[in-house]
């Protein structure tokens, strides 16, 4: 057990702050703190053999670690369970946020007024439920972000009678390299996500990408969200004998999947370039009805709502 306050770990040759348990319990407490810079990770927490962590942190700098930011993992059994206020993690050489929980484990992480977990080399927060565990993430706050990160802005996962959940609220996921928000369930599982006033602008693939496999079930709620000039999708969603459930409201931009292709006259339009822009333009719509209707027939109701470009007009 132990506390830290007004203290400074810059510039660890590995990781900044680590605490590891073994059939253990130990408990962090952090205030004013500054661990920025560390070669490795910034903090880290990790728990086994039914060990138990109950961890606060409040204005707490890890910006610049060569790893991730933060990292929890809790194995076979164990409890790791952080929170508080005005945290960041800016600039990770890897991972924002790694969270993982595994074989009947729980990781937890709770962040008011967060700070920026922006530009992460790889994802902005990353997380895990396998083998009957439990993951949380809430972030929220006018200055949380996930944007820019390499890969993802966020994601998450839940396999095998797991259960995933994130909430997010006030947070900015721009720019990123790939999907700004992935949840995937599989194996009788559950992935819950409460977005409120987030924006997914300018995803390298989709603005968010929903996925259910084998048993499984993923829900997304909230209100105040964009996902405008995504690459790919503004919103996918795959269910194979599972179940997706999005519901949410005043949605602001959602540019689905489109092109315009070459401008032309029709006299020297190409045929082939035609035909790929009706592939995209209506085939893609046609696609999308065809395998997400059978879902919605199955389990009694859903909704189904398809956007178009305002070239359409013209």
């Amino acid at each position: 057990h132990g506390a830290v306050s007004n203290g400074s770990f810059n510039n660890a040759g590995q990781d900044a702050m680590r605490l590891t348990l073994d059939s253990s319990t130990g408990n962090l407490g952090l205030t004013n703190v500054s661990a920025t810079n560390a070669a490795g990770n910034g903090l880290v927490i990790t728990g086994i053999n039914g060990s138990n962590s109950i961890d606060s942190l409040n204005n707490v700098k890890l910006d610049d670690a060569g790893s991730d930011a933060i990292h929890f993992g809790a194995d076979s059994g164990s409890r790791i369970q952080a929170s508080g206020s005005t945290v960041s993690g800016a600039r990770a050489g890897d991972d924002g946020i790694d969270l993982s929980a595994n074989a009947n484990s729980l990781a937890r992480l709770s962040i008011t007024n967060a700070g920026s977990f922006a530009n992460a080399v790889d994802n902005g927060a990353v997380l895990s439920a396998t083998n009957g565990s439990l993951t949380n993430l809430s972030v929220t706050g006018l200055n949380s972000s996930f944007s820019n990160a390499g890969s993802n802005g966020v994601i998450g996962s839940a396999n095998t009678n797991s259960l995933l959940q994130v909430n997010l609220g006030n947070t900015a996921i721009n720019n990123v390299g790939l999907d700004a928000l992935n949840l995937n369930a599989t194996n009788g599982s559950l992935a819950i996500g409460t977005v409120n006033t987030v924006s997914l602008n300018s995803a390298g693939d989709d603005a968010i990408d929903l996925s259910a496999t084998v048993g499984s079930q993923v829900r997304l709620t909230g209100s105040g969200v964009t996902g405008a000039n995504a690459t790919a999708n503004g919103l996918l969603a795959n269910a194979d004998a599972s179940r997706i459930d999005v519901n949410l409201t005043q949605v602001g931009s959602f540019n689905n999947a489109g092109t315009e292709g070459e401008l032309k006259p029709t006299q020297d339009y190409d045929e082939t370039e035609f035909d790929r822009v009706i592939s995209i333009n209506l085939k893609g719509v046609f696609l999308g009805l065809r395998h997400v209707l059978p879902v919605m027939i199955r389990q009694g109701k859903g909704s189904i709502v398809n956007t178009g470009s305002i070239a359409s007009e013209r």
